[in-house]
Parts: structure tokens; sequence; C-alpha cells
């Protein structure tokens, strides 16, 4: 009888063990689904450089500088799961003449010259970048050059991983009434208010990458949060 006690206290104490660690794991931004849905990469419009489909909801870039967005109207929230493959062979500068490896996602994106990005830089500076580039009278990059930046102070701010070859990540951005709130590898990195021009124009989400060579996954949703 002893026995069969100690067995019996034994199996639920096992039990106890395998559910917790099971709430552990769903707990885990790893292990639980974002909510956000994969798109199918011919989705996107891609008005700088080219994409390559991989899979189903996967697609690669080398371009020195890729534009892309999606056909339809905007989400309030966009995620990249990239993984960083290396420079590109040919370094394309930006409109300033810098030359600047980095990826990240476009909200709002009305067109090139109106639009809220949330940057990752690689080199020659690193870390997370947010701006809001607005110019209500111009809607061609050709045009408005690099005018119309303002380049946001975070009211909160979390150091993010540097970004290396062959390293995987996840960059995602979402709007939650005047504010903007990024997420680097599943962590709120990055919290600030968008100035009243971020909602002078409307548009859908986009990502965007400079002198890299990037394959990743587009996905988008309703919730700012994870």
């Amino acid at each position: 009888m002893i026995r069969v006690a100690f067995l019996s206290i034994g199996l639920l104490l096992l039990a106890a063990c395998a559910g917790s660690d099971h709430s552990t794991r769903a707990a885990s931004p790893s292990a639980a689904d974002s909510g956000l849905g994969a798109l199918d990469p011919n989705n996107l419009v891609v008005t700088s450089g080219e994409i390559k489909r991989v899979s189903a909801t996967r697609f690669e870039t080398s371009s020195g500088a890729l534009r892309a967005q999606l056909k339809g109207p905007g989400p309030d929230v966009a995620e990249l799961r990239f993984r960083f493959r290396g420079p590109t062979e040919d370094d394309v500068p930006l409109s300033s003449g810098e030359i600047r490896r980095q990826i990240g996602l476009k909200l709002r994106a009305q067109d090139g010259c109106n639009v809220i990005y949330a940057m990752w830089h690689i080199e020659p500076t690193r870390g997370l970048s947010i701006s809001v580039k607005s110019n209500p009278d111009q809607h061609e990059s050709s045009v408005c050059g690099d005018a119309g930046y303002k380049f946001l102070e975070p009211r909160d701010e979390h150091e993010v991983q540097d970004i290396e070859a062959d390293s995987e990540h996840t960059l995602r951005a979402g709007i939650s009434g005047k504010d903007l709130q990024v997420y680097a590898d599943g962590k709120l990195s990055w919290v600030g208010e968008l100035p009243e021009a971020a909602f002078g124009f409307d548009g859908p989400a986009g990502v965007r990458t400079d002198n890299g060579i990037f394959d990743m996954e587009f996905r988008v949703g309703d919730a700012a949060r994870p």
C-alpha cells in the first residue's frame, strides 16, 4: 500500500510539473503564435528592386534598394521575420549619399514621400531608427529625395541585438492611438508618440531594405502587441 501511495504521489507531481512547463512554453514569444497572418509575396507591389518568391510565404532579395508594399489598405501592425545573409555585392547610396545597411517596415505608406519608417540599422550605425517622412505636396521619391524626414525620439527605449550575418530576427511595428510601438525579437524596444504629420497621409504597410541580402516573411494583423 505504501509503495502504491508513493507511486500515485509521484505521478501527480510529474503531471503538475508537465502542466507548469507547458504553460511556460505557451507564454513564450518564441512558442506562441503572434496572431499575425503570413502573406503570399505575390501580394506585394515592388516599386524598387526585386524579390524572389521561395515558398508560399517567404521571399528573398539581393537588391541594393528594395521598396515594396501591400496592394490593399494598410493594417494596424506589420511584422518581418528575416534572416540577414550578408551585404550586397554593390552598395547603393541613400538619397543623402550615405551608404547604410538596414532593414525595416513601412506603415501608412502613401508613397515614397509620405511614410512612417521603423528601421533596424546594421551598419555603419546600429539599432532602431524611427522616422516620419512627410511631404504633403510631393509624391515621387525622385522629387522629394531625402526631404521631409523627422527622426523621432522615444518615450521608452531598450537596447536591441546587433544584426550579424546569418542571424535571424523579428521586427514588428504597430500604431496604437498616437503611439508607435516597435518590437525587436519579441521584446518591446521602442515606444513614442507620432507627430501630427504622420496622420496627414495613409496607405498600406510594406518593407524596405538597403544594401543587404535577406530572406524574409511579411506578416500583418490588427493588434499592436504580440
